[in-house]
């Protein structure tokens, strides 16, 4: 079997993170607080991650992206870097597979923020991977989205990966179950901060928690991660 051509992969591998695209179209307009209700739910059926927390492995895994833990400071990188989505030329690893997607979060923040990380770049995979490549002709291999500006796209991201995270769905019921309503327990079943734990709910127009969360700056002083 022949190894697979960089036209094979941007014809075939990239086919089913766009084709999700297509099926679930999203406004980037300002202010356009777009619901990712139907994907996040077609999303967490066909990779087996309906589960609380989510499994984020194994929709990486069901959609063939690599999801590496990369420690940005030490390599120089801008301070304020959480995360990037790369597709790489590695056919000196494999000649089978020579071209990948390789989404990255930074290796020293605590859990709960990798996995917000990993959603977000999960948003880019879908949304910007494909055309970005298109778009970047001979060197798309080496294009690489990073996450550290705050223009809309990135803003959807983040809502992307809180919807993800915390489907609605599962996130009310959980919610209704709870005798004490606390933040810091449903950060803690769903495995996201507590600020973002906050957001979502008030994004869900439900105000009767207690918010008794631990914050991350506060999370990353006991990291031992």
């Amino acid at each position: 079997m022949p190894p697979i051509t960089k036209e094979d992969f941007m014809n075939n591998v990239l086919e089913t993170l766009w084709r999700y695209s297509v099926d679930f179209p999203v406004s980037r307009e300002k202010g356009c607080n777009p619901d990712f209700t139907a994907l996040v739910v077609k999303l967490l059926s066909d990779h087996d991650a309906y589960s609380i927390p989510v499994s984020i492995d194994n929709v990486y895994q069901g959609l063939g992206i690599r999801l590496v833990q990369d420690d940005f400071i030490a390599q120089g990188e801008e301070e304020g870097l959480l995360g990037y989505i790369i597709a790489i030329d590695d056919g000196l690893i494999s000649e089978e597979r020579p071209y990948s997607i390789v989404a990255a979060v930074r290796s020293t923040d605590p859990v709960e923020l990798k996995r917000i990380t990993a959603g977000h770049e999960l948003y880019h995979a879908i949304y910007d991977m494909r055309e970005e490549l298109r778009k970047n002709g001979a060197s798309a291999m080496s294009i690489r989205m990073e996450s550290t500006s705050f223009d809309e796209n990135e803003v959807i991201a983040n809502e992307f990966a809180a919807q993800f995270l915390m489907p609605v769905a599962k996130l009310i019921d959980a919610f209704n179950k709870l005798p004490a309503k606390s933040v810091r327990v449903l950060s803690n079943i769903f495995g996201v901060p507590s600020e973002e734990m906050v957001k979502r709910l008030r994004n869900l127009g439900i105000t009767n928690y207690i918010d008794d969360g631990i914050p991350l700056s506060e999370r990353r002083q006991v990291c031992d991660c």
